[in-house]
């Protein structure tokens, strides 16, 4: 169970992470001389995919905890109304997990004990520090609407430094100013002990949107590492997301 869950909100918006995972560092600026970029957060933004529907149509995760290493074969599917739809698969394409993650509901299926866990999106912070509105830094999205942030577009070596604030949490982010794309996001929960860290690589497009081919994840609770590497993505993309609950399925609530 935990294991289902742990993936599903981390691809869930839906990486490549290291086995030794550290604590997230607060980015700081570059020394050097300071260059004025004018609208470099308005390009960030206009570089976000999740203003689009998407279909990750394969991508490989590589789960780390207690020294182990875990496969799985992903898809997922976005829609522009903030839904997500999982399926998890094992290397020999067996299914064994679908989720759901709507803007209030959790669903997943967890096809191999035929159990359906049914609950809240604010499970993912209660469980996990990581609310479902944070989802699309996933994939390397930058947020900002309704946050409070720092007004600098400045800069340094090619690289911009910027906070904002949603709700009670903190997101430090990291941004190439060459191709106006976060490279690095660190959150900082309500306690300023728990950090997670995402780091982005390997930048690819799906015709004009560009969207990070490796994603490094460390700092997640129980000592969790997530590295997922995208193989194939759609940009953008409009289609079923229909969650079919298995037919007489255990139904377990999840709080």
């Amino acid at each position: 169970m935990y294991k289902i869950i742990i993936i599903s909100i981390l691809f869930s918006v839906l990486s490549t992470a290291c086995g030794v995972l550290r604590r997230g560092d607060i980015p700081k600026a570059d020394p050097g001389n300071s260059i004025d970029k004018e609208g470099v957060i308005k390009g960030v933004i206009s570089n976000n995919i999740s203003k689009n529907g998407y279909f990750v149509r394969k991508a490989n995760i590589d789960v780390f905890s207690g020294g182990q290493k875990e496969s799985i074969v992903a898809t997922l599917k976005y829609s522009q109304k903030e839904e997500y739809l999982l399926s998890l698969r094992s290397k020999t394409g067996i299914e064994f997990a679908r989720a759901y993650i709507g803007r209030d509901s959790l669903l997943i299926n967890d096809r191999i004990n035929k159990i359906l866990y049914s609950g809240k999106t604010d499970y993912l912070e209660k469980k996990f520090s990581l609310p479902a509105g944070l989802l699309p830094l996933i994939l390397g999205d930058f947020l900002i609407a309704g946050a409070i942030g720092n007004e600098d577009t400045i800069c340094m070596n090619g690289k911009l430094d910027y906070q904002t604030q949603i709700n009670r949490n903190k997101i430090y982010s990291v941004i190439d100013c060459r191709i106006n794309k976060v490279i690095k996001s660190v959150v900082e929960t309500g306690n300023r002990n728990e950090r997670v860290t995402l780091e982005y690589f390997d930048f690819k497009r799906s015709g004009s949107f560009l969207y990070p081919g490796k994603i490094g994840i460390n700092g997640l609770p129980g000592g969790v590492g997530i590295s997922i590497e995208i193989n194939n993505i759609e940009i953008p993309w409009l289609g079923d997301m229909s969650f079919i609950p298995g037919n007489r399925y255990e139904i377990v609530e999840i709080k």
